[in-house]
């Protein structure tokens, strides 16, 4: 399957591929397929980075995407609700 999706990516084209474990089966079978094309690959990604990458309104670098993923994961928190305000209209106005 892998070897089908770069078979139909042009020389021109730039691929962006999202795979869940860096070092996991899907990622080693992706990056040697990839090193044949120009495609860039990240691993543990998030919904963020997802639409952060879809949405994009400039070029697509290296460092675009370093600086992206860094955004992304630095929205990744722990929710702790018990540390949420105790007031009722301000739990409404939360979970509204």
């Amino acid at each position: 399957m892998t070897e089908y999706f770069f078979s139909s990516v042009s020389e021109d084209d730039e691929a962006i591929i999202f795979t869940d474990l860096l070092g996991g089966s899907v990622n080693q079978k992706v990056t040697l397929c990839a090193q044949k094309h120009h495609a860039f690959i990240i691993a543990g990604f998030n919904l963020p980075i997802i639409l952060e990458v879809l949405f994009l309104p400039e070029p697509i670098t290296k460092e675009v995407l370093n600086q992206k993923i860094e955004t992304c994961r630095q929205a990744m928190v722990l929710v702790e609700p018990e540390k949420l305000a105790t007031n009722e209209d301000s739990e409404e106005d939360f979970l509204d």
